[in-house]
Parts: structure tokens; C-alpha cells; sequence
């Protein structure tokens, strides 16, 4: 990558006009491929041939890169943009993109300057040591960053090409991706940016709107993009290696993902979206994606998505009927658990009361979404350790949840259980085991003895036996939760781990250290393969497990 003062970018006016000229020239159209105007390993093809007998201005050798052959500031000039584009994407889609681009920022084309390889490197020297078997892409890749970092520093402007949308070309390439986690790395301000040309963005929006599955298969190609994938050839062997040497290959993907998320989320959430849907199809889409993006812990971007979806549906000219009132009571739900999930607690308190308001005032008190709302409200309550309030909520909720379906209903039971939860906390342990008690009865009527919501309500049930000092009673309702998650899950699931870690906290309470050992043992074992050894559940196992052996040994 080019960024030294005496090296230059080729103008998208040139890439416009003189570039397709030229490949017209020569008999081929925009459809052709960067491979289909150059193979390094034959002779010359449309790109070196420009250049073929002219100086090189770096080395005084025959054979100059194409940008080192065009005059004037119209076509050439100092670079502000980089775009990195495979050599399998086809030249009309780079111009396009590139057009468009300048188009939706007021950039002149003929003053903006693209450092694009095909056309600044220098494939002269390229072919040669190739050709001569001594190419070596490390190297070349090490060049390459030092030049990405000086090119950030400089406020040029790193771009990705998308396409087509469902599998981009640049995101099957190892090379591609580490230069733009290199950049990315220089300093906060790197700004990378995925482009597109305009009908990929189109074909991309309306699939997600309109194609069954068209939005999951958006987030397939995110999932399917890693640096191990790119890695098919010697140069992405290569570079791999370095990955591997380096930040490592879980760093590389895991950042790549959460920029890709970002660029999703800018893509709906563009102006220009407007102009290939309607507002209600953006709309439609955003209340897919949120959850998606939701469940990945992507909670930023879903906060954005919500955000989107709510805007459009308070200026909708029917704001005030029933329906939209309705649609902004769910989105205003959705927004205050993104940020609960955050912990922006007094936030998330504000749209889930939005919600409940709404709610109750378009569905009266006796609605299953008004019990939502409620427990929502009250789930934030308890986040906030203001107990009293949390039990006015959920007091609430069952008072509609037994309205509504009867005792004997698994929403009732997780009333009776959030109750008997709040109760404990709030010190009042014998009132809590009654309710904890009545959800337990309810839940194994319906589930039996084996189910989740089971294991939680004896979860419950130990934490509150714990506070009363009833230490046999709290092991075995915990044991009795242990034994449901390793029905369940076996060793493959976060609850089993904090139902052993549940056992052996209760055994130390006893002063039976040796006996609480192997649960601790099995916690962080069970926290380290499924969390990672970082992450702070395992971190906190691990210490009481190291604790409980140097008190063992002093025994």
C-alpha cells in the first residue's frame, strides 16, 4: 500500500473513463475480472502492457506501474482512499462502487485518488519473482502493513469491497482480512469502510426483505467468514501463519464478525435503504434482526436496529391507533432489555414503563403482554436492588398471570418463583420458601421431574435455605438442581457448572472442604471449556477451588 508523498492514487474519473476505456480497447467489457486482464504467470496482459516500456521512476528498470503512466491531476494525484478488492471481482462492480461512493459523500472524482493493487502495485516485479520462484508473500505482506499503519496515520481512508453480498470476495482472502485488522489496530481513529456497488446493496436489501430466509442468509455469510477459510493457497498459508503467531486466529474472527454486524447495521439503517424499500419493510426486517443480533450479545448493534424500528414507527402518520401504539410498545420492550442487558439500568427502566403505559392502556391490565411488561419492569427493579418495587411488580404479574391462565401454568409458576426470588433477597427467606415452594409444585405438575425452570425454582430454594442457616436442606435442593442439569446438559452447559459450584459453596459452609473440593474442581472445569479460561465465571471457580485446596492443606 502506497502512502509516500511520491507515490500516487489513480482518480475514479480515470477508473471511469480512461480504465474502461481501455479494456474496451482491448476487447473486453466491464464484466471482466481483474484475472481476465492480467495472469502474472504468462506474459503481458492489459494492465502491465501500459507500462511495459517505460522506466520504473523506483528502481530505473523497463516495466513501471500503470499509475506511474498517467499524467495530469484529473487522472492521478496524491491517494486519499485504498480499496481492497479481490482479483476474482469484476472491474465494472469497482468502478461502480467507487463512483457511488464519491456520490454519497460530495467527493470529486477527479481529485479523489484510489491506491487499488492491480493498478499502483508495481506487476512488473511481481511476475518477474514469480515467475522466478522466489515471491515471497510474507515479506510482501509485511511491506504491506507497515505501509496500511503509515496510510492510517494519514487519515486515508480504508475501503472493502462487498460482492456480491452473500460471500464477498475480499472475505475469502486471508491476505484481505489481516490487512484490514492491521489497520484497524493503528490507533482508535482507523476508520474501515465495507462498500458495495449499488445493485449488490439493492439485491442485498430486498433479498433480506422479501426472500424467505433472506436475512439469515445475511448473517450465514457473516458466520461463514474467517481467516481459515481464506487460507486456500501458499499466500494465504502464509499470512495464517503470521495470524497464528500473532493475535491470533479467535482474535482476528471474532473482531471481523463485529465489524461485519456494524456494517449490517449500517446498511438498514442508510438513507439510501429508503430508495430500494419501504419504511415498513425496513421496519419488518429491523424486528428480525434485533433478536438475532440479541441472542449473539450484539447488544450495541441491536440497540441501533431497535432504535431504527422505533423511529419509523413514531412518525408514522397513524401514530395514535391502537396497532402502532402497540408496535412502539414492543420495540420501547425490546430497547429496554438491550439495555438491561448492558446494565444502563435507569435507561432500560424508562422505555419498559414506556411499554407498560402503552400497554395497559390499549390492552387493559388482563394481558399476557401486559404481564411482560410488568415483570420486565420488575426484573430492572430487582437489577437496581430496589426489592420493594420489584415485588410490586411482580405481585402484578401474577395477579394476571392467575387471572389468565389459572394457577396451574408454567407463567404463573415463574411468577410465584420471581416473588419467592425477590422475597430472599429482601431477607424475608421464610416468606420466600413459600412461594418458591408453590412455583416448584407447579412447574413439576406440568414438566415432572427433569426440566430447567425445575432446577432453577431448587436453586432458589437452596439460595433462601442458605440464608436460614438449613445447610442440609440447601445441599439437597441443590443436588437435586445439579442432578437435573447433568441430565440435561451433561458437562456441556454453564447451569451444571453453577449447580456444582452451588454444592461445594454449601459443603464449605459445613467446614466439609475436602468434600466440597471435586465440585469446585468440576466447575471450573465445566467454566473453562465452555466459557474459556478468561472469561470471569471460570475466574472465580478457580479461585475458590485454590482457596478451598491451600485450606484443605492446612487442615
Amino acid at each position: 500500500m502506497a502512502t509516500d508523498n511520491h507515490l500516487n492514487g489513480v482518480s475514479v474519473h480515470w477508473l471511469q473513463t480512461g480504465l474502461i476505456k481501455e479494456i474496451k480497447n482491448n476487447g473486453k467489457d466491464e464484466k471482466a475480472t481483474i484475472d481476465d486482464l492480467e495472469d502474472l504467470e504468462k506474459d503481458n496482459g492489459i494492465i502491465r502492457q501500459k507500462g511495459e516500456n517505460i522506466t520504473c521512476n523506483r528502481d530505473c528498470n523497463f516495466g513501471a506501474a500503470y499509475v506511474d503512466c498517467l499524467v495530469g491531476e484529473d487522472n492521478v494525484g496524491p491517494l486519499s482512499i485504498v480499496i481492497l478488492i479481490s482479483w476474482k471481482n469484476n472491474v465494472g462492480d469497482i468502478v461502480d462502487t467507487l463512483v457511488d461512493y464519491c456520490l454519497g459523500l460530495d467527493l470529486d472524482p477527479k481529485r479523489t485518488y484510489i491506491w487499488i493493487d492491480f493498478l499502483c502495485n508495481n506487476l512488473h516485479r511481481i511476475a518477474e519473482s514469480k515467475q522466478k520462484g522466489n515471491y515471497k508473500p510474507r515479506e510482501e505482506f509485511e511491506k504491506i502493513v507497515e505501509k496500511t499503519k503509515a496510510a492510517s496515520s494519514k487519515n486515508v481512508k480504508l475501503l472493502c469491497l462487498m460482492s456480491p453480498w452473500y460471500k464477498p470476495l475480499c472475505l475469502t482472502s486471508t491476505w484481505c482480512i489481516y490487512e484490514m485488522y492491521q489497520y484497524s489496530c493503528n490507533d482508535g481513529n482507523s476508520e474501515i469502510n465495507f462498500v458495495m456497488p449499488p445493485e449488490e446493496r439493492a439485491n442485498m436489501i430486498r433479498s433480506a426483505v422479501f426472500n424467505a430466509g433472506g436475512f439469515h442468509q445475511l448473517f450465514q455469510m457473516l458466520a461463514d467468514t474467517s481467516v481459515e477459510k481464506g487460507s486456500d493457497h501458499k499466500e494465504g498459508y502464509a499470512i495464517l501463519d503470521m495470524i497464528r503467531k500473532g493475535p491470533g486466529t479467535e482474535e482476528v474472527n471474532g473482531w471481523l464478525r463485529d465489524r461485519l454486524k456494524e456494517w449490517i447495521v449500517d446498511e438498514i439503517c442508510a438513507d439510501v435503504c429508503k430508495t430500494i424499500v419501504s419504511e415498513d419493510d425496513i421496519d419488518r426486517l429491523c424486528t428480525q434482526v434485533g433478536p438475532i443480533l440479541m441472542q449473539d450479545s450484539s447488544y450495541a448493534q441491536a440497540y441501533r436496529i431497535f432504535q431504527h424500528s422505533l423511529n419509523i414507527r413514531e412518525n408514522r402518520s397513524e401514530g395514535e391507533s391502537d396497532n402502532e401504539n402497540l408496535a412502539i410498545a414492543s420495540v420501547c420492550e425490546n430497547i429496554g432489555l438491550v439495555l438491561q442487558k448492558v446494565d444502563d439500568l435507569d435507561e432500560s427502566l424508562n422505555y419498559l414503563k414506556k411499554a407498560l403505559i402503552l400497554r395497559e392502556k390499549k390492552l387493559g391490565v388482563y394481558h399476557v403482554d401486559t404481564a411482560d411488561s410488568y415483570n420486565s419492569v420488575g426484573d430492572v427493579y430487582f437489577a437496581l436492588e430496589d426489592f420493594d418495587q420489584a415485588l410490586e411488580m411482580y405481585k402484578m404479574t401474577l395477579s394476571i398471570e392467575e387471572k389468565v391462565h389459572g394457577v396451574n401454568h408454567s407463567r404463573t409458576a415463574t411468577a410465584f418463583n420471581n416473588i419467592g426470588k425477590v422475597m430472599d433477597e429482601a431477607g424475608r427467606s421464610d416468606e420466600a420458601l413459600v412461594y418458591l415452594q408453590q412455583a416448584l409444585a407447579i412447574r413439576e405438575e406440568i414438566f415432572g421431574k427433569n426440566h430447567v425452570d425445575i432446577a432453577t425454582t431448587y436453586n432458589c430454594i437452596g439460595a433462601a435455605m442458605c440464608k436460614k442457616c438449613d445447610y442440609d436442606d440447601a445441599l439437597l435442593n441443590y443436588k437435586n438442581a445439579l442432578a437435573i442439569h447433568e441430565e440435561i446438559h451433561g458437562d456441556t452447559d454453564i447451569e451444571t457448572a453453577a449447580s456444582s459450584n452451588n454444592v461445594a459453596m454449601v459443603y464449605c459452609d459445613r467446614e466439609e472442604h475436602a468434600v466440597a473440593l471435586p465440585y469446585f474442581e468440576r466447575a471450573v472445569e465445566i467454566y473453562s471449556k465452555v466459557l474459556g479460561d478468561s472469561h470471569p465465571h471460570t475466574e472465580v471457580a478457580r479461585e475458590s477451588y485454590e482457596e478451598v485446596k491451600k485450606m484443605i492443606g492446612e487442615i
